[in-house]
Order: structure tokens, then C-alpha cells, then sequence
């Protein structure tokens, strides 16, 4: 009995703290919608996340770099979708679909 004495005190300073904590705690706060960072280069990115990436980037005094010719896109996508590098096949087959917009079928085939 004389341990619930003392652990009863405890438990109610620790869940106050905790509570005060969680208050503060940024799951906690409104939902903000932030302002887009300016357009910057028109050719970079077609997305608003991109403009938050290259406005980040620039703050830091990086740059984008180039986009992938298409072996190299061929290769990262197939990587990341299915964890394995593109077969023989599938990079003939790409290499020889001529339409400007090749990547989207690309992407869809895998997944």
C-alpha cells in the first residue's frame, strides 16, 4: 500500500508533463496550406512540390541536374518499380517505341 502512495503522485505529474507536451507538438497544430515558391525555371519540374524542391535547392546553392536520357530513365524506373534492372527485351522494346510520350507506357508496363 505504501508503493501506491507514492506511485499515485508520479503517475499524475507524469501524465499532466505528457499531456503538456503533446499540446506543443506539431501533429497538434492547424493545417496550413503554405504559399508555392515562384515559378523559377519554367523548364524544371511540373508540379508545385517541385518548386518547393528547387527553391530548397537554390537556398542551398545547388542546381537540378539534367534530365535522364532514356536508358538511364529506363533503368532507374524499372529499379524502383520492381527492384529488378530492366531485361534485355524491355530495353529493346523501349528503345524502339518512337512516340514522344514512350515513358508513359514505359511506367505502366511495370506496373
Amino acid at each position: 500500500m505504501h508503493l501506491a502512495r507514492l506511485a499515485l503522485p508520479f503517475a499524475v505529474t507524469l501524465c499532466v508533463g505528457l499531456a503538456a507536451q503533446a499540446a506543443e507538438h506539431w501533429s497538434y497544430a492547424p493545417i496550413v496550406r503554405p504559399d508555392v515558391p515562384g515559378a523559377g525555371d519554367q523548364k524544371w519540374g511540373s508540379d508545385p512540390v517541385d518548386r518547393f524542391a528547387l527553391a530548397q535547392m537554390r537556398a542551398h546553392g545547388l542546381q537540378p541536374s539534367p534530365p535522364a536520357d532514356d536508358a538511364t530513365w529506363l533503368r532507374r524506373v524499372t529499379s524502383y518499380l520492381t527492384g529488378l534492372p530492366p531485361t534485355p527485351d524491355a530495353r529493346a522494346a523501349f528503345s524502339a517505341d518512337r512516340r514522344a510520350d514512350a515513358r508513359v507506357p514505359g511506367v505502366d508496363r511495370r506496373m
